[in-house]
């Protein structure tokens, strides 16, 4: 193996990687259910199968390339105070 990691790449410039779709998701989530993991059965499963292969596959978009709190599949940032909270402290505004 060499020494140069391969990942992450340069993002696209306009966003569109037409290799990044639903089927390649797909085959991934075949790859972990032949190996011994559950098979993906929720919507909410795939969504998070995508993030990570995005997170794994490209740079993060901001100008440090930092990492993000928490990257999402469209590069924006979702703010610390939102994901840590409590469905029931989101609803009464109350935070951390």
């Amino acid at each position: 193996m060499s020494a140069t990691p391969a990942y992450p790449l340069p993002r696209p410039a306009t966003n569109d990687d037409l290799r990044f779709n639903l089927g390649l998701a797909l085959d991934v989530a075949a790859v972990l259910t032949r190996h011994g993991y559950p098979p993906l059965t929720a919507g909410v499963d795939l969504v998070r199968l995508q993030q990570a292969l995005f997170g794994l596959i490209y740079q993060h978009n901001n100008a440090s390339n930092q990492p993000l709190d928490k990257p999402s599949p469209i590069g924006n940032q979702i703010p610390p105070s939102r994901h840590r909270q409590s469905p029931d402290q989101r609803k009464h505004g109350s935070g951390l």
